[in-house]
């Protein structure tokens, strides 16, 4: 939700957004560019420096590479990368911005510029980095669910409820988005159509547990506390099996338990 695959309590969160930022910047795998931009011996090299995290060789050889007019838009993405992981910030923005700049159809270069502004809490430039990943893929579910996230983030509820709603048009089966929508909802204390959203039946046990974690904080908060009981007891099995599938984080359960002794 790495850099390169795939952003309250600020003022309101939802767990999607953080996983995949976590996973987003934790694994940071390298862009290979050999599929797309043909082999390049240095271009190589220079990965092969950044994967053993010998920052000034890598930085040393990326720079050579743009120098040399080589893959330029691959070769600065990487290094935007290679900078975020030694924390030096404003160089990965520049150098994501130079990347998407480069190639305007390089869409991973405006996701990762805007989960990177997402993360520094500048939400208005998160938001313009999203829509411009949307204008390349306009029908991806994931960007659509980000832009309505950052919405929401930015009090346009609107906005939000638009994209939640196009992402609904294109998949009606995914749980993040009946999440999404759920959630939206339960911050105007709309208690029943946010729980309208969490009906479905699901048979994969990652999409029910989702589903359940949600529809447990909806009924909490709506003050239906021997139903929220319920449905944290049920999210409670399902994570069991997702531990057991490593699947999820083996301290899932515990969390869910604490939830769980506070209704």
């Amino acid at each position: 939700m790495s850099l390169e695959s795939k952003p309250r309590k600020k003022p309101r969160s939802r767990p999607r957004i953080y996983s995949w930022l976590l996973c987003f910047f934790a694994s940071l795998a390298l862009f290979l560019a050999s599929s797309v931009f043909g082999q390049s011996a240095l271009l190589d090299e220079a990965n092969k420096a950044s994967e053993e995290n010998n920052f000034p060789k890598a930085e040393k050889l990326y720079h050579k590479l743009i120098g040399l007019n080589q893959n330029k838009a691959i070769v600065m993405f990487n290094l935007a990368n290679l900078y975020y992981r030694n924390q030096d910030i404003p160089m990965a923005v520049i150098y994501y911005s130079r990347a998407a700049e480069e190639a305007p159809q390089f869409k991973n270069a405006y996701l990762n510029l805007g989960k990177l502004y997402y993360s520094l809490l500048e939400y208005a430039r998160a938001l313009q980095s999203f829509k411009a990943y949307l204008e390349v893929d306009p029908e991806d579910i994931d960007t659509l669910l980000l832009i309505g996230d950052t919405c929401q983030t930015l009090r346009d509820y609107l906005c939000a409820l638009r994209h939640y709603e196009l992402a609904y048009s294109l998949d009606s089966s995914h749980a993040d988005v009946f999440t999404a929508l759920s959630s939206l909802y339960l911050s105007f204390k709309d208690y029943d159509r946010a729980l309208s959203y969490l009906s479905i039946e699901v048979t994969d046990t990652e999409n029910a547990f989702t589903l359940s974690k949600m529809r447990a904080r909806v009924l909490f908060e709506a003050g239906r506390y021997t139903e929220a009981s319920a449905s944290y007891i049920r999210a409670i099995e399902e994570a069991g099996l997702l531990i057991k599938e490593n699947r999820i984080a083996s301290d899932s359960s515990y969390q869910l338990s604490l939830k769980l002794a506070e209704v």
